[in-house]
């Protein structure tokens, strides 16, 4: 929970907002080909501190961006994303394994359908509607059996929708599986989106009615490399800008037995082309009236 807003380039789908470029399509101006992070956390008295490390490659074969590796702190290979393209849109995300992964379907050039599937299985899928060159909402279904841990289930949610919104449904949908005793996490979730100067700046998750969570977001003026990217969802996908404040409202602020999710701001360095070079990023979370902040910062290495 830690790292709730601190990905804005996190894990793992991503979707153009663009009307001159077709959705699923990714071909930026300046190619990340690495990223590195290092991170301070403050709880009281206690600092932690993880030295700067390499946590991603990105594998570009021509203009397609075919597979990318994460890494834990001590360089061994925490996953693999492989990319999978139909006339140069991406159609599959998939692990190395092949046994997980996430399909993208389209219609008239447009983003229609995402869903996830593990072992045959479909765990989670959103259908995707547009207003106009945007994408305005998600209509989501979860089905996420029992036996699934709960870090592996929100990979997989993230993989379909925004990692912020994963790690905070997470604890939702294990509240209502306690209450309703079922064995498995079932329910249904919309997403919509509302745009300002092509930024993608508040989203608001309904589940039955209620609005249960929103995070809305400002945006510099400077070129993002992650717009259009499938293979990772973020507000950042969404976006022509670079984020540099998120804020979470609605219910979920006052569940009890929750972590409360505080804000975040983002600070840049930027590359003489107007890029991202470092993004710093300072949150806090507070979780049974013990608050942590966190100081993150990320480098982007960029390539051909």
């Amino acid at each position: 929970m830690k790292r709730i807003f601190c990905i804005l380039l996190i894990a793992a789908v991503s979707m153009a907002a663009v009307s001159c470029k077709k959705e699923g399509s990714f071909n930026p101006k300046e190619k990340i080909v690495a990223v590195y992070q290092q991170q301070t956390s403050v709880t009281g008295a206690e600092t932690t501190t993880v030295e700067k490390y390499k946590a991603e490659d990105w594998v570009w074969e021509g203009k397609l961006l075919k597979e990318q590796i994460s890494y834990n702190e001590d360089g061994t290979v925490l996953s693999r994303q492989m990319m999978t393209y139909k006339g140069g849109r991406l159609v599959k995300v998939a692990d190395e394994s092949g046994d997980m992964y996430t399909e993208y379907t389209y219609k008239s050039g447009k983003l229609t359908r995402i869903a996830m599937v593990s072992e045959g299985e479909e765990l989670c899928a959103a259908d995707v509607e547009h207003d106009g060159s945007n994408i305005s909402k998600m209509k989501m279904s979860i089905d996420i059996p029992d036996s699934m841990t709960a870090k592996f289930a929100e990979r997989s949610l993230a993989r379909v929708i925004p990692q912020q919104l994963a790690s905070l449904l997470m604890p939702t949908l294990t509240m209502v599986q306690r209450g309703n005793q079922a064995e498995k996490q079932s329910m249904a979730i919309s997403i919509n989106f509302t745009y300002t100067d092509k930024n993608l700046t508040k989203m608001a998750v309904v589940v039955s009615g209620f609005t249960v969570m929103t995070v809305t977001c400002t945006y510099d003026d400077m070129k993002n490399p992650m717009q259009g990217c499938f293979a990772m969802l973020s507000p950042s996908t969404l976006s022509k800008n670079n984020i540099v404040e998120t804020k979470t409202g609605g219910m979920i602020s006052s569940m009890e037995g929750l972590p409360i999710p505080g804000n975040q701001k983002c600070s840049y360095t930027y590359t003489a082309s107007d890029f991202p070079e470092t993004m710093t990023t300072t949150s806090t979370i507070t979780e049974d009236d013990v608050t942590t902040t966190t100081t993150s910062t990320t480098f982007y290495e960029y390539g051909d």
